[in-house]
């Protein structure tokens, strides 16, 4: 299912690919004598979302529309680029606080910033290339939600759909609070792991973007419920396998660093079980490892050695179809037409089986 989730995702991509272009056009045009800022903001913005990313929130509220029977398709393609902006602004801020120097095989908004004022004191444009980026993602999240409001949908509609926007937002952000104070919290909980995947990832990668689709699609709540919880399962299933990922992909696939998460100490689930499980000798080999400006291949595959000796690799695999298991049985039993359920279906194989 996974090559023709792959299939349907490709013709998403250039579907929202090509508005986005147009979106950009229209905005360039609008002004005969633009803000010079703006527009150097409005271009590093083009730049970094046209260089990649799969379009999945976009795609997810298309078809959360769809599913719940909308009609006006050229309405639903315009208003979910709204996702591709909220992912921007959010992508950018998470990069400055991981510290993470590339995305989607380029440099992250932050290192823009910094090479236009490379002529500045390495110190001083560091510091000003992160000021600017985050001004860059408040940007981003104003078009967010000016493209929802300007939606040719009904008032009332955009009202419903922007609630739960603005919700999604606070509670990524949130969840992010709880991420950062993970890092140095002693004995945390693996539900306070899941809390954070719920929040980070479940809500605003696949619950607000299907459930912005229902809404303006007028949709039952016998459907919601059916997408609510696809969401919530499968948005869990595709954090622990992203987390899998950073580890046992390759740069080259994921487009940054490997074991980026091991350096920072982030507390995973996959880490928080190794740290459990593991020899006072394998432990302190793990402790040792966080905050390094590098790791060796040597010291990366020593790491999945012991996540694999100890049980934790399993574990997570497990869990992970757990939750796949649960959101696909969500979509089985519901009375959506067929193409969606097998969109739906293929993309939570394709969640957790990814590459990248």
């Amino acid at each position: 299912m996974t090559y023709y989730f792959e299939k349907d995702i490709i013709q998403m991509k250039k579907l929202f690919d090509k508005e986005l272009e147009e979106w950009f056009g229209k905005e360039f045009e609008k002004a005969k004598n633009p803000d010079k800022d703006y527009k150097e903001n409005l271009k590093i913005l083009e730049t970094f979302i046209l260089r990649g990313g799969k379009r999945i929130r976009s795609s997810l509220m298309y078809w959360g529309y769809v599913a719940c029977q909308g009609k006006d398709v050229k309405a639903i393609v315009n208003c979910a680029l709204s996702m591709e902006f909220l992912h921007t602004c959010l992508l950018i801020q998470d990069d400055i606080m991981d510290d993470d120097l590339v995305r989607r095989g380029g440099p992250a908004v932050h290192k823009i910033y910094e090479e236009i004022l490379s002529e500045l004191p390495k110190k001083k444009s560091q510091k000003t290339g992160e000021s600017l980026a985050v001004l860059a993602s408040d940007i981003s999240f104003s078009i967010a939600v000016k493209i929802i409001l300007k939606s040719s949908f009904k008032e009332n509609l955009k009202l419903e759909a922007l609630k739960l926007f603005l919700k999604a937002f606070k509670n990524t952000v949130l969840g992010q609070i709880k991420d950062v104070k993970s890092d140095f919290e002693q004995n945390l909980a693996f539900d306070e792991i899941l809390k954070i995947y719920q929040l980070k990832t479940a809500e605003y990668t696949f619950q607000t973007p299907l459930m912005i689709g229902a809404v303006l699609a007028q949709a039952p709540l016998n459907q919601k419920r059916v997408l609510a919880q696809y969401a919530k399962n499968i948005g869990i299933a595709f954090q622990i396998h992203d987390d899998l990922i950073g580890i046992y992909s390759d740069k080259n696939k994921i487009g940054k660093e490997m074991g980026a998460d091991i350096k920072k100490g982030k507390k995973t689930l996959l880490l928080l079980k190794i740290l459990e499980k593991a020899s006072p000798k394998d432990k302190k080999f793990i402790e040792n490892l966080f905050f390094k400006s590098r790791l060796s291949k040597a010291q990366l595959q020593n790491f999945k050695e012991i996540a694999e000796k100890t049980g934790a690799l399993e574990y997570c695999e497990n869990l992970k179809k757990s939750y796949y298991k649960k959101a696909v049985k969500a979509i089985s039993n519901s009375s959506m037409n067929a193409d969606s359920r097998n969109f739906f279906l293929n993309c939570a194989d394709f969640m957790i089986n990814r590459k990248q």
